[in-house]
């Protein structure tokens, strides 16, 4: 039988309650400080994230541990699409993820627009730094 998406949600929101993390990292940029929303899980199964990144998007990392050999996954989202989840899951959560979840929204986050890592080298990123340049030495 198929789950549908409200099943769904409500079964990622049990997940994450037991096993998720909630939280704030703040982050400096030149001389403002702001920060960033994340939600994170970390599992020794695949299976369970690969249903939240279906769902909510994120990405999923394997940390290889060469001591023990026994490796892990983590699932994490940051940023707007995290306080969205947050947001949405909050009615589902228990007292204390709720408080967690309070606690990193009550911070300032980041208003920038974030932009791809190859933006410096495109055509357009060279347009902008030409033009900013221009500028500068009106």
């Amino acid at each position: 039988m198929s789950l549908g998406y409200r099943d769904r949600i409500l079964r990622a929101a049990g997940f994450l309650d037991g096993d998720g993390c909630f939280r704030y990292t703040p982050l400096k940029h030149r001389e403002a400080v702001s920060g960033t929303h994340t939600i994170e899980a970390t599992q020794k199964e695949r299976e369970p994230l690969d249903e939240l990144a279906l769902l909510f998007g994120g990405a999923i990392k394997l940390f290889p541990n060469r001591k023990t050999g026994k490796s892990y996954y983590q699932w994490y989202i940051h940023g707007p699409n995290a306080r969205g989840v947050m947001m949405m899951l909050y009615p589902f959560m228990t007292s204390r993820r709720k408080g967690q979840i309070k606690l990193a929204l009550s911070r300032p986050w980041s208003q920038r627009v974030q932009r791809p890592r190859s933006f410096r080298r495109s055509l357009a990123g060279q347009l902008v730094k030409d033009d900013l340049v221009f500028r500068l030495a009106l």
